[in-house]
């Protein structure tokens, strides 16, 4: 175990070292400790009223509490029918498929979609699922500078006619920089070089659009995007994943998909509940406005003091650059009743480590004033916390 003791020492030497803390919910999402580092976009997880309201009407003479087999054996429930022809139409797609989670869904779509022969050029910042996606395929795969698609072009004037299909693939809203894809460039490239377009939506559906439809929709680009990636696990306060596509694609992925075929279905109670919040998204639209009022206003804030921000999304980070330096802020807002946790390499490249403030819109006008005051005297106080020891 010698190199792996080694390993750990590295880590804690370089401020990079990790463990797993128990967090009290209830306590985290009280009015004494405000929630920022979860994906909560919406706060529909703790909505005590919604969750009566479906566990009231929830069809006990049929639902089951696990699938306990795989969607191609019997755990393909009624429930999955249900929420895929839903998200379907949600979208104007023609068809939908679900996983059982994001990294699920993007490991396995892109290694049965490019094969040999095949290119999948990427944003150099798409998340680590979608890398681990790349690697699994047959196809060969390049990386454009985050965002740079004068850079991507170059490179498909480049080799563009080596490959029989090429694949462009981006998030609509980054994750940890809170920016977001240019729409225009998209369907330029797409158009100029007859592309396949694969965007990764996780953090943008619920929060963005025509009743939480997306960035996509937002930007009216929804009819141009081949496959269309989203994730429950953050606005709908539920599990799991989806794409919507072609019937032609959504079939491929059924007989060829790994993750789908080889795991357990998701239970067909969280599928209801999945459901149920789906038809509820229309409804959320002050949850949306409120949310990306507090984004901008808490962006300006960091801009305002020593600190560097990004992006223009409900995902506002706060980049102080040091290791050790996210970890004292990170413990210094908690000290204030903000529970928010640093980001470091490798998750972010080195250099960059941040607070990474993910906002969601049920934080109260009060608290979030407290929050903004905060922020101007972590400004002010800089290179007081950049000193501070433990």
């Amino acid at each position: 175990m010698k190199g792996y003791e080694e390993h750990i020492f590295r880590l804690k030497e370089k401020d990079q070292y990790r463990s797993l803390s128990t967090v009290d919910k209830r306590k985290v999402e009280s009015e004494d400790l405000i929630n920022l580092s979860s994906n909560d976009y919406l706060n529909l997880s703790g909505r005590t009223d919604l969750q009566a309201e479906f566990f009231s009407n929830l069809p006990t003479d049929t639902f089951v509490m696990s699938a306990v087999s795989s969607r191609l054996l019997t755990g393909n429930h009624f429930a999955y029918n249900q929420l895929e022809e839903e998200l379907a139409a949600f979208f104007h797609k023609e068809t939908s498929l679900v996983f059982g989670s994001g990294y699920h869904l993007n490991t396995s779509v892109l290694p049965v979609l490019a094969e040999k022969g095949d290119l999948i050029l990427s944003d150099k910042l798409v998340h680590a699922s979608i890398i681990d996606g790349i690697k699994l395929s047959a196809a060969d795969s390049k990386r454009f500078r985050h965002l740079d698609y004068n850079h991507a072009r170059k490179i498909l004037q480049n080799c563009r006619s080596s490959y029989r299909r090429v694949y462009l693939v981006t998030e609509s809203v980054f994750s940890m920089d809170g920016d977001t894809a240019c729409s225009e460039e998209l369907l330029r490239l797409k158009k100029d070089f007859n592309l396949f377009l694969y965007i990764d939506e996780a953090h943008s559906v619920g929060v963005y659009g025509s009743c939480g439809r997306g960035w996509s929709w937002e930007e009216r680009i929804i009819e141009e995007v081949d496959i269309l990636v989203g994730t429950f696990g953050k606005a709908f306060a539920s599990y799991g994943a989806f794409m919507v596509s072609s019937s032609i694609i959504r079939n491929i992925l059924i007989n060829k998909a790994r993750s789908l075929i080889f795991s357990t279905a998701l239970s067909p109670v969280q599928v209801l509940w999945t459901h149920f919040i789906l038809q509820k998204m229309k409804s959320f639209d002050k949850q949306r406005q409120n949310l990306m009022w507090m984004s901008d206003k808490l962006r300006k804030t960091i801009s305002d003091t020593e600190y560097t921000t990004l992006g223009s999304s409900h995902i506002v980070p706060l980049i102080c650059k040091d290791n050790a330096l996210s970890v004292q802020l990170s413990l210094y807002l908690q000290r204030a009743g903000f529970y928010i946790l640093p980001i470091r390499p490798p998750t972010v490249p080195k250099g960059s480590s941040r607070l990474r403030f993910s906002l969601n819109s049920g934080i109260c006008r009060s608290r979030f004033s407290d929050l903004i005051n905060l922020i101007k005297e972590v400004g002010a106080n800089y290179e007081s916390i950049l000193a501070e020891k433990g």
